[in-house]
């Protein structure tokens, strides 16, 4: 993977300006250099405890995506940054649901922490469930961020919370104060991201040793994949070879 440029995070809020460099450092080095120990708690221990290593075929899938996009970024006029294979935790379905409080989902990108994590029970059913999910989640952790960082009035310390995640708007700090959260645009925000997944999916198909892996499966085992494919793509499981 080559660099070619860097992530631009936006920082609002009334943080002094050394306060909002910082936040911004550390969410550049959740992106480029991701420590464990930097992760909030949950993370961690899921990490620690049930992390599963990659196979060379997921880290060639990873390395696709982002380079894919990367090309869509440059098409958009933006500068491409890479995202490493680390920040890609492949954990197990109790693990998984733990960190992200969601069921059954193949991945889920947690912005704030420069994370993905990708579910094995899901993901791990096909290269091309594992490329989709990938692509997918990747979509959004290059996607643009915006994080409010204000003082906090208690102790003097601050509090980020994220503003805007991709074309999402998320509600400012006073108003979660007043429980009043609200937030604008996920559904057009998703239904870019499914656009273009179906785009790199029909890549996925052309790849040998994806061609190859449905090969050497039974006919049910064929239909299984090709049906959970279809899901996470948008693809009629009809028209996967």
């Amino acid at each position: 993977m080559s660099q070619e440029g860097g992530p631009k995070f936006r920082i609002i809020g009334n943080a002094s300006g050394g306060a909002r460099r910082r936040a911004e450092q550390e969410i550049t080095d959740l992106l480029t250099q991701q420590k464990v120990d930097d992760l909030p708690s949950g993370w961690k221990e899921a990490i620690r405890e049930s992390e599963l290593p990659k196979t060379p075929e997921e880290l060639s899938l990873i390395d696709l995506a982002n380079q894919k996009i990367n090309e869509l970024m440059r098409i958009a006029g933006v500068s491409g940054f890479d995202v490493p294979a680390n920040n890609f935790r492949i954990l197990p379905a109790s693990s998984y649901e733990k960190v992200t409080q969601e069921k059954e989902s193949a991945g889920a990108t947690a912005l704030m922490f420069q994370v993905v994590a990708l579910n094995a029970d899901e993901t791990r059913k096909g290269l091309m469930v594992f490329g989709c999910t990938v692509f997918h989640e990747m979509m959004h952790l290059k996607s643009h961020l915006t994080l409010q960082v204000e003082v906090d009035n208690e102790d003097g310390g601050v509090i980020k919370t994220p503003y805007r995640e991709g074309l999402i708007i998320k509600p400012a700090q006073n108003t979660i104060a007043r429980n009043k959260y609200h937030e604008h645009f996920r559904g057009l925000n998703d239904a870019l991201v499914a656009s273009l997944e179906k785009d790199f999916a029909q890549e996925l198909l052309k790849l040998p040793f994806i061609q190859k892996g449905q090969s050497d499966l039974q006919d049910p085992e064929v239909a299984k994949i090709k049906e959970q494919a279809s899901l996470v793509s948008g693809i009629p499981k009809d028209e996967i070879v």
